[in-house]
């Protein structure tokens, strides 16, 4: 990138200072017209860190933050650590009862909430007991706060600039990001700033990259990926972050070419579309510095993988992770890949596949991926339980199942668990289920997975009802509308009289799941 892995930081906020004094008039990120610096990006962190300080944020409190793509983001999540406290991400795609089921669970000292998402924040106060002290994102200084107390754009304009005291370690509480894990209802995975920092060293580890990166970030910055596998390894060695709103098909490639980026990071979704969407022989790319791109979150399919590399002369990366072990266990060596894995343990990482009794298989053998090191999460905020059943044995336990080959590279088979991922976003079917269980006319009822051109696979429910034909898809859907995020409600309904079960009456997803693919 820039040479800055010998600075050797321990913590994001020894970057964020260490790179302002050093590389301050360099830029940190591009956001369409808008220019930040390294300085300038410190500085406005310094500012939501003194103001949190100010209203009693302390060291081990958690800030959640609801906005979308903007730097207002990075300041409010850097801030929140400067100020001693853990930075939680919410997803910009739930609904009140999900917000809600988080503030009552990590009970935030304070939340960045932008104006859009209002309703949902006080929708779900209503379902709480505990209240946040509201920073609200309104756009202007002009714009009084409707739901929070303080106006993000004044703190910005007028707080205090200078370096907070802080006392921290890389063993400090630093994120806290919600997942599901393996089941039930979603958990927050506590993340330390050396788990950070271990993730920024094995991606310089693994990769080669040009004197002047620019890094394109288009998926939304709740998520772990963006946020931990890309956005604080482009900061910790001084490269630039290209940032999106969203990601646009028709603005993928001229964003490439104008801003010169080197590296962007998408999920296969996305390059699906850009592949189907457009014509390589349309484009100029002559001028392209384009070198890799990263593809995570759920499996490349190979013809996609290999097209897209030919047509557009890139390198796809794919890797694997998960939010507890702060997005990523393995990445693929860049021209040294194979095809269908996800590659080789990262830098640092002791990376196996175990058995149920913890113990190592045989190269080759079918068994759970577990992971050890610097990467994984300290636990489960407030909840004792899970975290000893994830992390037994010293080792992380992904859930998902695969093997490692005789070289050292990793395959995924199958998943423990009956996670569905929609275009990169996890989706656990008891969720859905619990949610359908609520509708009076419903009797039994089950939800998998099944394959989707562009989003690789969505949810389909298996209803049957107390009266048939009582109700329709279309009804089950408007009833779903509003209690679980829109991408998390089954594209296709299905009724049937009874659902298949075990001879000890429990609802057999495997048979589902053949009535899909028959033979």
């Amino acid at each position: 990138m820039s040479g800055k892995a010998e600075a050797n930081y321990t913590t994001t906020v020894e970057m964020l200072r260490g790179n302002a004094s050093s590389i301050g008039d360099s830029i940190a990120i591009y956001f369409y017209d808008e220019e930040i610096t390294y300085r300038q990006l410190n500085q406005s962190s310094n500012r939501i860190a003194n103001t949190l300080k100010a209203m009693g944020v302390k060291k081990g409190d958690r800030v959640s933050i609801l906005t979308g793509n903007a730097p207002d983001f990075y300041y409010s999540f850097f801030g929140a650590q400067k100020a001693g406290a853990a930075a939680g991400t919410v997803s910009m795609l739930w609904q009140a009862p999900e917000v809600a089921h988080l503030i009552e669970d990590s009970k935030p000292s304070v939340m960045f909430v932008n104006a859009f998402f209002n309703q949902i924040v006080k929708d779900a106060l209503t379902m709480t007991e505990h209240r946040p002290r509201i920073i609200e994102d309104t756009g202007s200084m002009e714009a009084a706060p409707q739901l929070g107390e303080i106006s993000l754009a004044k703190v910005l304009a007028e707080g205090d600039d200078s370096e907070p005291d802080w006392e921290g370690n890389e063993n400090d509480f630093a994120g806290l990001f919600y997942s599901s894990g393996t089941t039930g209802r979603p958990k927050g995975a506590m993340i330390s700033h050396r788990a950070m920092i271990a993730v920024a060293r094995a991606i310089y580890d693994r990769m080669t990259f040009p004197e002047n990166t620019r890094v394109l970030i288009l998926l939304p910055l709740f998520h772990i990926n963006p946020i931990c596998c890309l956005s604080i390894p482009s900061l910790y060695y001084g490269a630039s972050i290209v940032l999106r709103r969203n990601f646009s098909v028709t603005e993928f490639w001229p964003t490439i070419l104008d801003y010169r980026v080197t590296h962007v990071m998408a999920v296969p979704t996305m390059y699906s579309f850009i592949h189907s969407s457009v014509d390589p022989k349309s484009l100029d790319l002559s001028g392209s510095v384009l070198k890799y791109c990263f593809c995570g979150t759920a499996p490349m399919p190979e013809e996609l993988l290999v097209n897209f590399q030919k047509d557009f002369k890139v390198h796809i990366v794919e890797g694997y992770g998960l939010t507890e072990a702060t997005g990523l266990v393995t990445l693929n060596p860049p021209g040294k890949n194979k095809v269908r894995s996800i590659g080789t343990a990262i830098l640092g990482q002791d990376v196996r596949i175990l058995d149920e009794d913890n113990n190592e298989l045989p190269r080759g053998e079918y068994g759970e991926i577990c992971v050890k090191g610097d990467v994984n999460m300290t636990g489960y905020y407030n909840n004792e339980p899970a975290t000893r059943e994830s992390l037994k044995g010293g080792y992380l336990h992904t859930s998902d199942m695969g093997y490692m080959d005789e070289d050292g590279y990793f395959f995924i088979v199958d998943r423990k668990t009956d996670m569905i991922i929609r275009g990169g976003e996890n989706i656990y079917p008891r969720e859905i289920e619990e949610c359908l269980y609520t509708h009076p006319a419903v009797r039994e009822a089950s939800v998998i997975g099944i394959p989707h051109k562009h989003y690789g696979e969505v949810p389909k429910a298996y209803i049957s009802l107390h009266t048939a034909g009582s109700v329709t898809g279309d009804e089950m859907k408007a009833f779903l509308k509003g209690k679980i995020a829109d991408f998390k409600i089954p594209a296709e309904f299905q009724f049937l009289d009874d659902l298949p079960k075990s001879i000890l009456g429990k609802i057999m997803k495997k048979k589902l799941r053949e009535m899909e693919s028959p033979g």
